[in-house]
């Protein structure tokens, strides 16, 4: 979601508002920032609240946050984006260890599973669109957003595999 809402508004602004891109650019980073909190957060909230709830409430959050967004400017749309941002990010964590709990010998196969499908499908989300708009210029991004993509997961998933083990043996 975080990643096609990315794709979503430069298009909405340049299209539908006519606003530069100096003008939407700081919504960007506001979404991305607002991400990292609900990745940091969600993990020690769902043990206190439950995965569930999280994950409810979240999704909640998030569509009464792209509501506000479309309907507001200024500093309101600021703040509902980046409750977006919290509210999309948040259940990341909580399904890489859903699925670490059912894999338990493969840990790092489940968070490269998790991960890479989550990221895989938001290449194609992303690019899928411009492929069909977009012709050559957009089949040339494809292979490059999709092996950035499948770096990171590999990555995140290796590193969240390391942590869990090392926590695991703590314990």
């Amino acid at each position: 979601a975080i990643e096609g809402l990315k794709t979503f508004i430069p298009l909405y602004f340049a299209q539908v508002t006519g606003k530069s891109a100096a003008e939407f650019a700081p919504l960007l980073d506001s979404l991305s920032l607002a991400g990292i909190i609900g990745t940091i957060f969600s993990g020690p909230l769902a043990d206190r609240v439950g995965r569930r709830n999280v994950m409810i409430w979240s999704m909640a959050v998030a569509a009464a946050s792209v509501f506000i967004f479309l309907r507001s400017e200024g500093l309101l749309q600021l703040a509902a984006i980046s409750i977006f941002g919290i509210a999309t990010t948040a259940p990341w964590t909580i399904t890489v260890t859903m699925v670490q709990d059912a894999m338990p010998n493969n840990l790092g196969l489940a968070s490269g599973l998790t991960l890479g499908t989550a990221y895989g499908a938001a290449g194609i989300g992303v690019t899928g669109p411009n492929v069909i708009v977009g012709g050559e210029q957009a089949t040339a991004s494809i292979s490059t957003h999709t092996s950035q993509m499948i770096d990171i997961a590999q990555v995140r998933g290796t590193v969240h595999a390391k942590a869990v083990q090392k926590v695991g043996k703590l314990a």
